[in-house]
């Protein structure tokens, strides 16, 4: 709130009563209220409209190690060493068929194609897997945040 955020005065902080701590509702929120505001600054890839910028400022966050003023996230994050469906061979994902879309390899061939310039063909895992470390957590911490915008809204 001191740089400019704001959150619904009916959203707390706290414990349930099996001491699970979370965000609550403290009283009635009408649909459609913005829970938290967050201003631009506060983001992890700032205001920038552009993915593929939004995915290097946050990989310049991530080389900058102790430096960063996101570290204590960053330093938290396992991104690059999920179970992300992008990362699984081709064998894997048909096993999948039926089951609800799968999007990672769309993400991964839009960053290789966009960001980092590399023309993709069927072997688009490799072409992933030899990137640098900060490269692949910063498209996975891209993609599995809610990255689209800085509100949060019921």
């Amino acid at each position: 709130r001191r740089e400019g955020g704001q959150v619904n005065p009916y959203v707390a902080v706290g414990e349930n009563d099996l001491g699970i701590r979370g965000i609550f509702a403290s009283g009635f929120i009408p649909k459609d209220s913005d829970l938290i505001d967050i201003p631009y600054h506060l983001l992890l890839g700032g205001d920038l409209d552009d993915g593929c910028d939004r995915i290097e400022a946050i990989e310049r966050e991530i080389k900058l190690g102790e430096q960063s003023r996101w570290w204590p996230y960053i330093r938290c994050d396992d991104s690059v060493n999920a179970a992300l469906p992008g990362l699984w061979e081709p064998s894997t994902l048909q096993l999948q068929q039926g089951l609800d879309p799968i999007d990672s390899p769309r993400h991964i061939h839009w960053f290789l194609q966009n960001c980092k310039k590399e023309p993709v063909d069927e072997n688009y895992l490799s072409q992933f897997a030899v990137l640098p470390e900060s490269s692949r957590q910063a498209l996975w911490m891209f993609i599995t945040r809610a990255a689209d915008g800085r509100y949060l809204k019921l």
